[in-house]
């Protein structure tokens, strides 16, 4: 058979090429999109804690911890509440508390 490139006219393709073609670049463009989509789908797998009982269980803490660690204002920007209902963001939480971890150990080491 002939070789076909981007040069190749549409009508010197036979029927079959045509349709090798066209299945060619759908099952290309499927697997960009599922893959495009799996990405996307694991980057939007959020957790969040509806209570400091899912917060403290959520980061292997007791309740009390959990409230402490809350009411330091560490994870401020990872808390929304209003009135008695909360939303906490875990990964954001532990990320902050990760940060705070640095900061205060690099504040030990210059003591």
């Amino acid at each position: 058979m002939n070789q076909i490139d981007s040069d190749t006219p549409l009508f010197h393709l036979t029927v079959g090429q045509l349709e090798s073609l066209i299945r060619d670049s759908v099952l290309k463009m499927t697997e960009e999109l599922k893959s495009t989509f799996d990405s996307s789908k694991k980057d939007k797998s959020k957790r969040y804690a509806h209570s400091l009982k899912e917060f403290g269980d959520a980061l292997g803490v007791s309740v009390v911890t959990a409230c402490e660690l809350k009411n330091s204002g560490v994870i401020d920007s990872a808390v929304s509440q209003w009135r008695r209902t909360m939303i906490i963001d875990i990964d954001k939480a532990i990320e902050l508390l990760s940060e705070h971890r640095k900061s205060c150990k690099s504040r030990r080491a210059r003591s």
